[in-house]
């Protein structure tokens, strides 16, 4: 049967269709493909003579096995379309922790000019000063013997006609006085120490050597320090939860390796309501000093939750404090199935101090300058300030008494016996 012949008696049936009379000219016109392909060509060209659905779904009852196939027709019903994916959030990389990205820095100390107007509008270089032996105002004037070097200078006359000619150094007391390297690297070694960068970057990039490096960021360490005595309260109080735990950030893997100096525990703190956290050197947790640094940092009337170590057994029964105590045994569970206490809160933040801690090279000296600055980076974010210019301001108001150089103040928390750390 010709292709003509076919399609005249199609059209002459097509009010009347018999399924087997319809198999039977499809199998002789198709006779050279495949079955499946003649049952798809046979759906796909008779589907186009049907005006609605329901002929459709009539012939695809009394047809059987080319039936189902007349869904997939493209001709009278779009094939199913895959469901589209949900686009994803384009990810940004890492921004800065500033507010002031690497560019901004550049073009805010490209000029020795502009570091120093940088460092003055932040209050961290005076702007004017007044000569201590005639009381005249001084002028700032660039030294001509020295690069990158500012004094202010008296130019007052006496009435012998002799000039005052009293030089006073743009950095004298300040955080910047006696330094040995300029403005330009002392201001981007806060950026980064804001930063995080580690010690590498500040050699390659600004071509220091590793000893000044390691003093600077000590320098900055121990402004976070002060910052945090002077900020230092206690937490917690009526209706609020505190979780309270000991850990010991230097130890032996496996109790193998060269025995480590540093035998301290740490005390630390956290109130689950206002995230507000204490953490304190200890040289060990038996009783008597848990329970003396418990009352110095948390309010009475505070619900506590502890392990089970035996150290805070009696915290209930101190004495003025009516402190309400939860324990959890780690040995068993991590969250108590009857009071739903759990220390999860404070285990996850000993975990972020050590990822803030040097993995190798750590000094037991140096650790509570760590864990400073763990904590000044979590009360700028609890204040909602910028890293970087708090910094800055911690710096200008710690230098506003005149002949108290932070270095000297820090010492005194540094070589103390017990450090304080806590927010």
């Amino acid at each position: 049967m010709s292709e003509d012949e076919f399609e005249q008696e199609l059209q002459r049936n097509k009010e009347n269709i018999d399924p087997l009379q319809l198999r039977n000219l499809s199998s002789q016109h198709y006779s050279h493909q495949s079955p499946l392909q003649q049952k798809l060509k046979d759906v796909s060209f008779f589907s186009s003579d049907f005006e609605n659905d329901n002929s459709r779904k009539q012939f695809c009852k009394l047809v059987g096995e080319v039936g189902p196939m007349l869904k997939l027709s493209p001709e009278k019903k779009k094939r199913k379309e895959s469901p589209q994916k949900k686009k994803q959030p384009y990810k940004k990389c890492r921004t800065a922790r500033t507010g002031m990205t690497m560019f901004q820095m550049v073009s805010a100390t490209d000029t020795p000019e502009k570091v120093v107007a940088f460092l003055q509008d932040h209050g961290c270089l005076p702007k004017e000063k007044k000569c201590p032996d005639c009381s005249a105002p001084m002028k700032l004037v660039q030294r001509t013997d020295k690069v990158d070097a500012n004094q202010f200078r008296c130019w007052k006359r006496h009435s012998d006609g002799t000039r005052c000619n009293k030089k006073i150094a743009l950095t004298s007391e300040s955080f910047f006085f006696n330094m040995h390297l300029g403005l330009f690297a002392a201001l981007w070694l806060l950026w980064g120490f804001c930063e995080g960068m580690c010690n590498d970057w500040f050699i390659r990039h600004l071509g220091l050597s590793s000893s000044t490096v390691v003093d600077w960021l000590n320098f900055c360490r121990e402004v976070c320090m002060v910052c945090i005595e002077s900020k230092s309260r206690q937490i917690g109080g009526f209706g609020y939860i505190v979780e309270i735990d000991e850990s010991k950030f230097v130890k032996r893997k496996y109790h193998k390796g060269k025995p480590r100096k540093c035998k301290d525990w740490i005390l630390g703190g956290i109130c689950r309501e206002t995230g507000e956290c204490f953490m304190r050197i200890v040289k060990n947790r038996n009783n008597d000093t848990l329970q003396k640094y418990i009352q110095m940092y948390v309010k009475p009337g505070t619900v506590i939750i502890t392990d089970c170590w035996a150290a805070y057994k009696d915290l209930k029964e101190l004495e003025g404090m009516e402190y309400t105590h939860y324990t959890v045994n780690h040995s068993e569970t991590y969250v108590d199935a009857v009071t739903g206490a759990h220390t999860n809160t404070i285990e996850g933040t000993w975990a972020h101090c050590k990822r803030a801690c040097p993995k190798l090279g750590l000094r037991s000296n140096f650790l509570d300058g760590y864990i400073c600055r763990f904590i000044w980076f979590k009360l700028t974010k609890s204040l909602g300030k910028d890293p970087f210019f708090f910094l800055l301001e911690c710096i200008s108001e710690q230098y506003q008494i005149k002949n108290s150089p932070l270095r000297n103040l820090a010492d005194t928390f540094t070589n103390s016996t017990s450090s304080t750390i806590d927010i």
